[in-house]
């Protein structure tokens, strides 16, 4: 929301800011549920993590957590996606 928006400077601030996820500043991990293996996505595309977590929080509309995955995701081991919708 925009509220969610209001102080960010980049996704990483705003993903810290949604219920379920968690981002430590130190070690730049992002967790879902205390959980770390989590794949993040823009507009269902993988992206460089730096690009990701840089995002100007303007573009983001949406943020989607997946947390009961299959298929290709769950064999490379996630156990949730995040995929943030850009306008």
């Amino acid at each position: 929301t925009k509220k969610m928006r209001e102080n960010t400077i980049a996704a990483k601030d705003v993903l810290d800011k949604v219920d379920g996820i968690k981002y430590n500043r130190v070690t730049q991990d992002v967790k879902v549920d205390n959980d770390k293996k989590v794949k993040i996505l823009v507009d269902g595309v993988e992206k460089d993590r730096d690009y990701i977590l840089n995002l100007n929080p303007k573009r983001i509309k949406k943020i989607e957590i997946m947390r009961n995955i299959s298929g290709i995701y769950q064999i490379e081991g996630y156990n949730a996606i995040i995929n943030i919708i850009t306008f």
